[in-house]
C-alpha cells in the first residue's frame, strides 16, 4: 500500500501493481528500470508476486531507531568569593536500524 493518494483519487491508500515484466512499465533511463528489477528480484514477496497487486501490509520497510543519550553534571566552584558553575557532560548519539517480523498470512 502506498499513503499519500499517489493516483488523485482522493484515496489516502492506494494499491500497488507488481509488473509481471520489463514490457509492462516505461523508465526514464535504463540504469532507472535495472535498478527496479533488480530491487523486484531480490524481494522475497515481490519476485513471488509478479504481474498481481501487493496485499495490504505485505511489505515493510526497516524500522529505524534512533537513540540518544545525555548525562551532565554542574560542579560549582567557589573562588575567590565568586561561585563558578563548570559542568561535565557526556552525549553519545546512535542509530540503530532492525526490520520487523513479517506475517505469513497478514490478517485485514
Amino acid at each position: 500500500m502506498y499513503v499519500n493518494d499517489m493516483n488523485g483519487d482522493n484515496y489516502n491508500y492506494d494499491a500497488l501493481y507488481i509488473p509481471k515484466n520489463k514490457d509492462e512499465i516505461l523508465f526514464v533511463s535504463e540504469g532507472d528500470r535495472d535498478r527496479f528489477w533488480d530491487y523486484v528480484e531480490n524481494d522475497r514477496y515481490l519476485s513471488k508476486h509478479k504481474g498481481k497487486y501487493a496485499e495490504a501490509y505485505s511489505v515493510y520497510s526497516p524500522w529505524v531507531h534512533r537513540v540518544d543519550l545525555r548525562y551532565a553534571h554542574d560542579f560549582k566552584i567557589k573562588i575567590a568569593g565568586s561561585t563558578n558553575t563548570l559542568q561535565l557532560n557526556f552525549t553519545s548519539q546512535q542509530i540503530h536500524e532492525s526490520k520487523p517480523q513479517r506475517r505469513a498470512n497478514p490478517q485485514i
